[in-house]
């Protein structure tokens, strides 16, 4: 779940298309911060997932719509 958000984060669309290294290095930063945060905070382990589960569909949403804009 991890890499698959932090790829999507970082710009890779899930039609197939080919993303950069430099768009995966910073989603994997994003979500290690949202997630280090998550735990600072106490968090439960169970709503972590849950926040990066809504992270990835908001994700999904957005590259969905940029990419229908074109």
């Amino acid at each position: 779940m991890n890499s698959i958000t932090a790829t999507v984060v970082g710009g890779t669309l899930m039609t197939g298309a080919v993303g950069d290294i430099l768009g995966s290095i910073a989603g994997v930063f994003i979500i290690y911060i949202i997630n280090n945060m998550l735990n600072l905070l106490g968090v439960s382990s169970y709503y972590q997932f849950i926040f990066q589960g809504l992270i990835l569909i908001f994700a999904l949403i957005t590259s969905s719509l940029k990419s229908q804009k074109k």
